[in-house]
């Protein structure tokens, strides 16, 4: 599991977060979304080699910390 271009998962989109501020149901939706990706990574058959190439940052930072072997970039962070 690696990131497109610099960044391994830079964080959620601004949009996005002033829908779930405004929208109890998008926030959920949302939330929900982000526990089936950690479910299926728990429940995953194999293991997850994480690639970390650059930031990793919030659900980003959960999905690096669930792979069960990670290797991080010197110039890499994890927020």
């Amino acid at each position: 599991l690696t990131g497109a271009g610099k960044a391994f998962s830079a964080g959620g989109n601004i949009p996005g977060f002033i829908r779930d501020y405004n929208s109890l149901d998008h926030r959920r939706r949302s939330l929900r979304k982000a526990k089936r990706l950690v479910d299926e990574m728990v429940n995953f058959h194999l293991p997850i080699v994480g690639a970390v190439n650059g930031p990793a940052v919030g659900l980003g930072c959960t999905a690096a910390v669930l792979c069960d072997i990670v290797y991080i970039a010197d110039t890499a962070y994890i927020a």
